[in-house]
């Protein structure tokens, strides 16, 4: 081993502990650096999908039809279904209007301020309303048990903040009982941990035969109306805020803790006009894609 005279070991022995106090300051500080920098993409996304669902991502078009006049249409058609025996009525329908500048609902013929439940201002032509008044909640098909179909266990829908999924072809009469049921343009939410929390989501598409099933531990939103945009429901579906609030109503033991019905039946979103919600999921999907390569 080299050996410096004692003074000189001395001062490189103190001239190494400065140097050391540094290079860990550098450590902290590049760990901190990368964490941020890894984190920063979906960071970046959770912003841009909130953005999206106050009405801040797109310009608003004074031409489209305000979501209230969807509603009503909506409704007409959902009486015109009941009437057909095609759809069955809901017994404790939510309808929310605004008055006196307050938001109040009406359920089961008594009316109530919610406005403690509004998270944040929305346009003018936008209207709140809960997702169980627009969709049917895991609903079943009837179709015949020889008919192809796809067949969705959990390990192949994705997570993330895209859309999408693969299926193995199955007959109707070997999964028609003890899965979850789907159709083309059906909503798919995990609701199991940790898949809830990572996203595992998508509007079904591309089935054979236009019908499916899968795990059981899957909500389905089904819009009977063929009136909304399912991708823009989708995007609610894959927020921060919609993520933490059914993380909130976990049930279950640890480990095995799922969202339950009556969470996304009552969770309250935001209504825009129909153009305004492809409007607004063309931009994300640009952003969100843009996003991916940072």
């Amino acid at each position: 081993v080299p050996i410096p005279p004692l003074l000189e070991q001395f001062r490189i022995v103190e001239k190494l502990n400065k140097i050391m106090l540094c290079v860990n300051e550098y450590s902290i500080a590049y760990s901190k650096a990368k964490r941020l920098n890894d984190n920063f993409p979906e960071q970046l996304k959770k912003s841009i999908l909130q953005e999206a669902i106050q009405g801040k991502l797109v310009p608003q078009n004074p031409a489209d039809e305000p979501a209230s006049v969807l509603l009503e249409h909506i409704c007409a058609e959902k009486q015109k279904l009941i009437a057909e025996g095609k759809l069955k009525k809901d017994k404790h329908e939510s309808v929310i209007f605004r008055r006196d500048n307050s938001h109040y609902e009406k359920l089961d013929g008594i009316e109530s301020c919610i406005d403690d439940e509004i998270p944040f201002e929305i346009p003018e032509t936008w209207e709140w309303i809960r997702l169980g008044s627009l969709f049917t909640i895991n609903p079943r098909n009837n179709i015949a048990d020889d008919t192809v179909i796809g067949f969705i266990p959990m390990p192949l829908l994705k997570d993330g903040f895209n859309n999408s999924h693969n299926y193995e072809k199955r007959l109707w009469k070997d999964v028609k009982n003890g899965f979850t049921h789907f159709t083309n343009n059906d909503i798919v939410i995990a609701k199991i941990t940790p898949c809830f929390q990572n996203r595992k989501s998508a509007v079904i598409h591309d089935l054979p035969n236009g019908y499916g099933a899968g795990t059981t531990e899957l909500h389905v939103l089904r819009d009977y109306t063929k009136m909304l945009y399912m991708p823009y429901f989708l995007m609610i579906c894959k927020t921060h805020s919609f993520i933490q609030n059914g993380m909130k109503n976990f049930s279950g033991t640890a480990g095995q803790q799922r969202v339950g019905k009556d969470f996304i039946s009552n969770y309250l979103v935001p209504l825009p006009p129909v153009n305004e919600q492809k409007r607004i999921i063309e931009k994300v999907n640009i952003v969100i894609n843009s996003c991916d390569v940072l």
